[in-house]
């Protein structure tokens, strides 16, 4: 788990050693504990590797120092957070043994003791026992097809010395980040957008914030917030070569299969087992974050099986006294897996002292404050010096952990002729999700109509709201839906939840305050041989009789506490929002009544100062619009305002 950097002049001028330093700098959060560089001049074939102010110390008399390394017209910067391997055999940017390739790369590859183990029977040499280096040399076995073989989380940048070919590459889910920039001049990389903008200039992309604004979308494209900072989409190859730049998709999903009952939630187990073991290999501390849903409870739950007698150490967020709050579920699943717990319960004075830092490591507007748990979390986790944290995201999009499944998995079987059935699921389901059969045959016919007249139709029930968002700012953005996959059955909702809706925007936060606090979040739901199969199960073994996560529930029973087991309930990650920010008025009431606040041209001033201001004086308790656009300003006055003023 690290940061990268990179800078690559495709017309063969010179790099900028300084601008280099600068970006790897800029997120030396990332990784603390070792700094490399790698110069080349590619049209000579010329390298070096270099040193920076905090390389190890047993390294630097083999390195030449960054500003005495020879110019080139490619460079790399590497942060280092170590986790396996802790020597500086570890070090980055890193060559294989003769040379032919070199690294930086963020992640983890969980199999790599086993694809180390085929390589070395193919011949290949190793001078270290980290993943990085069975990354390069799967690279000269299968070349670009590598990534096939890899299981694990992932955004690397690969020179190829021998092609003269630059290839990055992101996991299947996006769970590392890989932001790049391009012009016809220069292609850039990092892990974080702030280095980046040590050289791009800072303007809001507004095809992204109208979706952000209007729709409640983010993450749902290769696009950022800012115009020209792209991201590398997930389950992506990108290539240069000859000055040319291709992107490639390189995952897909497999077939169905067929099984029986029972073996589904035999191989359900052992494939969950299998992705928790993966992601307990580590040379140093490893955590759980434990909320106290079935999620979370399942991986703690897993982990102890796993680990016997071993006590490890788990984290949550509490509201006592609060209908938020979930420390009863905590407790029974502490009971049963004697594991250590550390609570913590944020409150406005915290919230208040961690805003800028908490708007600053985002980089990016975030739609409400349960991302601040998160970053409250991850601080917690870190004061205890655990470095690594499993969690739960992905049981939700895999297994149907929301609500909004529900519909899909009645048409489902309408589509099946399965009415009896469905009248059945309809009374089972009725707490969770109240509709009549009328108003699903509806939506049923509304699914199946082409998705450029339902982008009309929602862009029209936009325009009828009374937003608070000012229209004439956004003239001539265009929207359009990104849903990949049809809208009329369970699977293709669950796709588009993992591929485009939920998933991404939970990665990319998850990420932002993990590494600013130099922590590893690993996922187990997210482990794709998991994923596959979860996808190909019979929709009956995801929802049944009114239970979502059917098969997670049934294939942990044994390890969860009665409480977890039958819960019906999903608080999700929730924070206590609209106290706060009526708390904290002294903080929000001079960033609304600021001339720079009503001069923003995304806000329509008067309609969200009556929003507001409603608020605050109870009149109403609908926090969400308020915090959504103070979100966006407090981004843009970070990123983009702080930037033109220097």
């Amino acid at each position: 788990m690290c940061g990268i950097t990179g800078v690559y002049s495709l017309n063969d001028s010179k790099i900028n050693k300084d601008l280099l330093l600068r970006m790897n700098n800029k997120i030396r959060h990332r990784g603390p504990d070792d700094e490399g560089y790698f110069i080349s001049n590619t049209r000579e074939g010329l390298f070096n590797f270099a040193s920076g102010e905090e390389t190890q110390v047993e390294l630097k008399s083999s390195l030449v120092s960054l500003e005495k390394s020879h110019s080139g017209n490619l460079g790399f910067g590497f942060r280092r957070l170590s986790i396996q391997d802790l020597s500086e055999n570890g070090h980055q940017p890193m060559s294989d043994v003769d040379q032919r390739a070199v690294i930086i790369f963020n992640g983890e590859i969980y199999n790599f003791i086993e694809l180390r183990e085929e390589l070395k029977s193919k011949g290949y040499k190793f001078k270290s026992l980290t993943d990085t280096e069975v990354i390069l040399n799967a690279y000269l076995e299968w070349g670009e097809d590598c990534v096939q073989y890899f299981n694990g989380m992932w955004a690397f940048a690969l020179w190829d010395i021998a092609c003269q070919k630059l290839f990055c590459s992101r996991d299947r889910f996006g769970i590392k980040p890989f932001y790049y920039f391009e012009d016809s001049l220069t292609f850039m990389f990092a892990s974080e957008i702030k280095a980046l903008l040590e050289d791009v200039p800072a303007e809001i992309n507004k095809n992204t914030l109208y979706k952000y604004l209007y729709a409640d979308e983010i993450d749902t494209s290769n696009e950022t917030f800012f115009t020209n900072i792209t991201q590398l989409s997930p389950g992506h190859s990108l290539t240069i070569e000859n000055g040319c730049l291709q992107q490639n998709p390189y995952y897909c999903f497999k077939e169905k299969i067929t099984l029986s009952t029972g073996s589904y939630i035999r191989k359900f187990k052992e494939e969950f087992k299998q992705a928790v073991q993966l992601r307990l290999r580590s040379d140093v501390a490893v955590g759980f974050a434990l909320s106290g849903g079935i999620d979370s409870s399942s991986i703690v739950g897993m982990a102890s099986a796993i680990s016997g007698k071993e006590k490890k150490d788990t984290f949550s967020i509490v509201y006592p006294e609060t209908e938020i709050d979930e420390s009863i579920f905590i407790d029974a699943v502490i009971e049963k897996t004697k594991f250590n717990n550390h609570k913590l319960s944020p409150n406005e004075r915290t919230f208040k002292k961690d805003l800028e830092d908490f708007i600053y490591c985002q980089e990016e507007p975030v739609p409400d404050l349960s991302y601040y748990n998160e970053y409250k979390l991850r601080s917690f986790i870190k004061e205890k010096k655990i470095v690594v944290s499993l969690e739960g995201q992905g049981a939700d999009e895999i297994v149907t952990g929301y609500r909004s499944f529900v519909l899909p998995f009645y048409f489902d079987l309408i589509n099946h002729f399965r009415w009896k059935r469905l009248i059945r699921e309809m009374s089972a389901f009725k707490g969770l999700y109240p509709v009549t059969i009328s108003q699903v045959i509806i939506r049923y016919f509304a699914s199946k109509l082409p998705q450029k007249f339902l982008n009309i139709i929602k862009k029209i029930r936009w325009r009828m709201q009374d937003k608070l968002v000012n229209p004439s700012y956004f003239k001539g953005t265009t929207y359009s839906n990104n849903s990949r996959f049809s809208k009329s059955n369970l699977n293709s909702a669950l796709m588009n939840s993992l591929r485009l809706y939920s998933i991404p925007k939970q990665l990319n936060r998850a990420d932002k305050s993990a590494m600013s606090f130099s922590i590893e979040c690993r996922f187990p739901f997210l482990d794709h041989n998991l994923v596959e199969y979860a996808y190909k199960l019979p929709d009956d073994q995801k929802m049944n009789n009114g239970i979502t996560k059917k098969i997670l529930r049934l294939a942990m029973k044994d390890q969860l506490p009665q409480k977890i087991f039958e819960r019906k309930d999903k608080k999700g990650f929730l924070s206590p929002q609209s106290t706060w920010i009526r708390d904290l008025k002294d903080i929000f009431d001079p960033i609304v009544y600021s001339e720079e606040f009503k001069k923003c041209g995304y806000v329509n001033w008067d309609k969200f100062e009556k929003k507001y201001s409603d608020f605050i004086s109870k009149r109403h308790n609908d926090s969400k619009e308020i915090w959504k656009i103070l979100s966006v300003f407090l981004w843009e006055r970070t990123f983009i305002q702080n930037q033109n003023k220097g």
